[in-house]
């Protein structure tokens, strides 16, 4: 029987034992400077020297090590700052720029890691073919090799299915592999330079080999032709397509923390073996270099992509050589990418790859993943190297960017937690690796760059709008808490007139009675702030402690529930009136404070059926004695289903307990104190119960009635009148625009400003006035002015002219009967 499949829900790797797990050598470095000798450089090294000459192939090295290096110095920071589990750069990424920018990117790179692994497949029989093959050989007859394309692809299925069970080893028996193909790979690439040395000191002659100064010379700088052997294009070579032929051949830097999870101190051994790693294979890379640029003309350079193998004491250690890369690179391909499969579809950022989150039972590996790995490099067996490693060039890149940028947003968010033992980089590091690696990618190819970062986007999308939600305590929320920071410190509390907008602190008492009210503030605020002010009414803070953070709670859910954009904030006090004055003084941070309190108005109606029911069942108990019990509410409060919140038109606030109505006299305080005091404007609100929103509305017009101006009393320096209440009257019009701005509001009414005047005969000078004043606010309204002397208004007729008809003076009776005032 096969090795059982289970999911292990921690990130952990599922081994038994720390004593299994592999130490920097094994799991780091052998991995690195495995990847990073590429099979490029037994194919493909004589084609770039002899494009772009020893200095040139030198610079573009040096380039791509520089790279590596910036992007090395940012793994090993964000590693060594705490635990680094399975998945490697999609966990770094994840865990530092969230779930969106980690799967998006995690799934290029897997992509890069499946073409890497196809292209030294495919790279791993060309060596083969070129020594063996029946075609290559025909003239000679030595060839027994059959080397017909669906041959190749024959060689290459089996390669691949081998490789793949091999993986399915585990990363123990992956560790000891690895030390049999570094060992025949070192091996192989030191016979390079060491038989350039040995032939050059006993004279011993090659094909090809003929070290002088006019080698060197003709061979230093660079030399750009078309048609040459392992060339794949039918024009000119250009600096790009060298490059991005090479670059692939610099940037398995990713091997060693891919397999992160099997590790014993991944921030200890990443950042060292990684280094360790890159740097032996930059001194085999430049030994290499440098025997072709000393002792091969450039004529064998242009036509010989086997010329290590003639100028070598043996050609079968550089064959050993190109297959044992070729191999490793393949099995590191595909174990890498299947491992970063399985973390991706651990956190559910794609729910059509969750299949692959399996492993097995004893080590955790992922054989499903695999599976579908081997798939995918089965395909990239069509292609051509060349064409693969530009890909690979691509994908890599874009993984280098999103790393140095993770790196760089933790450093300048001053997160307090970020604390790498890894010390030598900084944010300019950071910065430069992820701008030098966005412009290496549209330096290679604009296209594929730009096709790539489009793929990126649908990506990124698909795991915010069908991923599960996640919170890995990622850099964003720092990002907006320094940015947040630094421009409120910014902001002038004395906000000027130009950009005036309201900034609300709504008080309330029960949200039920006032959610249209909640709703309209929301559709008020115009982008300013928005608080929701409550205050919990007690003489003991201590015993009502849980009973504030329950409302605290409440609170916030109802905003969620409501989507409005506000703030909550919570207050308790012994009373309501210093209650709303703390809430007051408190309210806001730095310039961003309170400029309107909206209040419902005072309901002598509601307040005696209120202060009637509070008395009968008792306050305490209201919220138990509704119909529902309090283990029922409090068990729709946590749920998270809509639907049974809008069938039992449930609020998280209904749990809640409620304060005792106030009188007449504590509202009268609270509002002459927001006024006198506080010197803050008021909105007192009425009727929003029977509100009816833009959507469900037959109404036309949004009505404005501004508070009439008072007579003049004086002239500003250019003559202008002066009103005592202009700023009253303007700001009634500007809020009505304000709210005109809203797409739905806009979309259903038109503005109306509705004024009167006394007499028929200050109708037209009013019009003029008041039509002035729209223009010159750029306020675009209909404008209708009434007049109270027109006959239409009973208590106009009633009350100031005194008429005693009994048709006027019935409604106004009615109106006014229980007012004391009006029976004397």
């Amino acid at each position: 029987m096969g090795p059982a499949l289970e999911y292990t829900t921690t990130d952990d790797t599922g081994t038994k034992a720390t004593a299994q797990k592999l130490d920097t050598f094994k799991g780091v470095f052998m991995p690195t400077a495995l990847n990073v000798l590429s099979i490029l450089m037994f194919l493909r090294f004589s084609f770039i020297v002899g494009q772009a000459g020893f200095l040139g192939t030198m610079s573009l090295l040096i380039v791509s090590y520089a790279l590596d290096l910036l992007t090395v110095m940012s793994i090993s920071a964000i590693s060594s700052n705490g635990t680094v589990r399975g998945g490697g750069a999609y966990y770094m990424i994840s865990r530092t720029l969230g779930p969106e920018f980690g799967g998006s990117i995690g799934i290029v790179f897997y992509i890069g890691q499946v073409l890497n692994a196809g292209m030294n497949i495919v790279g791993f029989f060309e060596p083969l073919v070129d020594n063996f093959g029946k075609s290559a050989h025909a003239e000679h007859g030595h060839g027994w090799l059959p080397d017909s394309f669906w041959f190749v692809f024959l060689y290459g299925s089996v390669m691949c299915l081998i490789c793949s069970i091999v993986c399915t080893g585990g990363s123990k028996f992956f560790s000891r592999v690895s030390i049999v193909i570094f060992m025949l790979l070192g091996i192989s690439t030191l016979s390079i330079p060491f038989s350039g040395i040995v032939r050059s000191i006993f004279g011993l002659q090659a094909h090809a080999w003929q070290p002088s100064w006019e080698t060197i010379r003709d061979n230093m700088f660079a030399h750009f032709t078309r048609g040459a052997a392992g060339s794949e294009s039918t024009q000119r070579e250009t600096w790009r397509s060298i490059f991005g032929l090479l670059f692939p051949a610099t940037a398995g830097i990713f091997a060693g923390s891919a397999d992160s999870g099997q590790l014993k101190a991944p921030s200890k051994s990443i950042p060292r073996g990684t280094l360790y790693g890159l740097s032996l294979t930059f001194c085999l890379y430049t030994s290499v270099i440098a025997v072709l640029a000393i002792g091969v003309p450039r004529a064998h350079l242009y036509k010989d992509l086997i010329i290590l193998q003639r100028i070598n004491l043996t050609k079968y250690l550089v064959i050993l050589g190109a297959l044992s890369t070729a191999t490793f690179s393949t099995l590191c391909g595909i174990n890498g990418a299947a491992k970063m499969l399985q973390a991706i579809a651990r956190d559910d950022a794609f729910p059509f790859l969750s299949v692959f989150k399996y492993g097995t039972k004893a080590t955790n590996e992922p054989l499903l993943a695999i599976l579908i790995t081997w798939l995918f490099t089965q395909l990239v067996l069509f292609a051509d190297i060349n064409m693969i490693a530009s890909a690979v060039t691509m994908t890599f890149l874009l993984t280098f960017a999103g790393i140095n940028l993770a790196c760089f947003l933790l450093d300048v968010s001053s997160a307090p937690n970020f604390r790498p033992s890894f010390q030598y980089y900084s944010w300019h590091t950071a910065l430069l690796g992820f701008v030098w690696s966005f412009l290496t990618m549209f330096y290679v190819d604009g296209s594929i760059a730009s096709a790539a970062f489009a793929f990126l986007a649908t990506l990124f999308l698909m795991v915010h709008y069908f991923g599960a939600p996640k919170n890995y305590g990622d850099v964003s929320q720092a990002l907006i808490y320094h940015q947040v920071r630094k421009f409120l410190l910014r902001l002038d509390s004395k906000e000027h007139v130009k950009f005036w907008r309201p900034q609300i602190l709504l008080l309330v008492n029960d949200a039920r009675a006032n959610l249209n009210l909640i709703k309209f503030c929301n559709a008020l605020k115009k982008s300013g702030l928005y608080i929701l002010g409550h205050v919990l009414i007690t003489d003991d803070f201590t015993k009502d402690l849980p009973e504030m953070r329950k409302q605290q709670t409440a609170w916030a859910r109802l905003v969620q529930l409501l989507k409005v954009k506000a703030f909550v904030q919570i207050g308790v006090s012994t009373d309501e009136v210093w209650g709303a004055m703390n809430m007051c003084l408190s309210s806001g941070l730095g310039g961003m404070k309170p400029n309107i309190v909206v209040m419902s108005f005072f309901n002598m109606d509601t307040y005696r059926e209120d202060r009637a029911a509070s008395q009968s069942i008792g306050m305490k108990n209201m919220p138990s004695e509704t119909g529902t019990s309090a283990t029922e509410r409090t068990r729709l409060l946590r749920s998270d289903s809509e639907e049974i919140q809008k069938e039992r038109d449930f609020l998280p606030t209904d749990v809640c307990r409620k304060n005792p109505p106030i009188g007449m006299q504590t509202y009268v305080n609270i509002v002459e104190d927001v006024i006198a005091s506080f010197n803050l404007n008021i909105a007192l609100t009425r009727g929003f119960s029977n509100l009816v929103f833009p959507e469900e509305s037959d109404k036309q017009y949004i009505d404005l009635w501004p508070i009439q101006m008072s007579p003049a009393t004086g002239a500003d320096a250019t003559g202008e009148i002066l009103s005592t209440n202009f700023d009253t009257y303007t700001m009634i019009l500007q809020m009505g625009q304000i709210l005109h701005t809203v797409p739905k509001w806009n979309k259903a009414f038109q503005l109306r400003v509705m004024v009167f005047v006394e007499y028929k005969d200050d109708v037209e000078e009013e019009r003029r006035r008041i039509q002035l004043l729209l223009d010159n606010l750029r306020i675009d309204a209909k404008l209708v002015v009434l007049t109270l002397d027109n006959g239409m208004f009973d208590g106009y007729e009633v009350c100031v002219k005194d008429c005693k008809e009994p048709r006027r003076l019935r409604p106004v009776e009615e109106a006014l009967h229980s007012q004391s005032w009006w029976k004397d």
